[in-house]
């Protein structure tokens, strides 16, 4: 819960320096849904899903392109099913925490709706746990994802978003993204 808490602050003063920083940063909430999490093992495949929130600061060094950064938490254990099965012994794994740098191309389609494509490098901490012992660990890789932005006014947009966020070691982590954002 401190770890969560720390998150929130974070993500909270991102938001507070954006929006006294020059006009140009943009910064986004987001909700994710973490629609697979699979890793292949000798045993079979264990399979996982959950659920992150995130916050986004970017910077446009241009019309079309930007920079960002990222930081998130998990919200909730998720049940490591193996084979499809809850285990004997069940496990869960919990995202203590995600950052992220990634570069953003976008493409006005409309004048409220941009498509973008994103790429970049992410870093997650993991605690994977069963009733009697946990074990943590740290990944990162690089990360590719599209999306698209609706403007609601000029300063603020709704986003929605697909990335592959962990895809070696045989493990695969993709995840779709909802979120509001706030033009500085």
């Amino acid at each position: 819960m401190k770890k969560n808490l720390f998150c929130v602050a974070v993500l909270l003063s991102g938001v507070s320096l954006a929006s006294h920083a020059q006009s140009g940063f943009y910064t986004e909430a987001s909700y994710w849904q973490l629609s697979s999490i699979s890793h292949a093992s000798t045993a079979g495949e264990t399979k996982s899903d959950g659920q992150v929130v995130s916050a986004i600061v970017g910077y446009p060094l241009s019309e079309n392109l930007s920079l960002e950064g990222m930081v998130g938490t998990g919200l909730s254990n998720a049940d490591v099913k193996l084979n499809g099965a809850t285990q004997t012994t069940p496990v869960t794994q919990k995202l203590d925490a995600a950052y992220g740098a990634y570069v953003r191309a976008k493409i006005a389609i409309t004048n409220d709706v941009d498509v973008f494509a994103r790429a970049g490098r992410n870093a997650w901490h993991t605690t994977a746990s069963t009733s009697s012992a946990s074990t943590s660990n740290n990944f990162s890789d690089w990360t590719y994802g599209v999306g698209v932005n609706y403007n609601i006014t000029k300063s603020t947009y709704l986003s929605g978003s697909w990335m592959t966020l962990y895809n070696k070691d045989n493990i695969k982590i993709d995840g779709y993204s909802l979120g509001v954002g706030v033009k500085f």
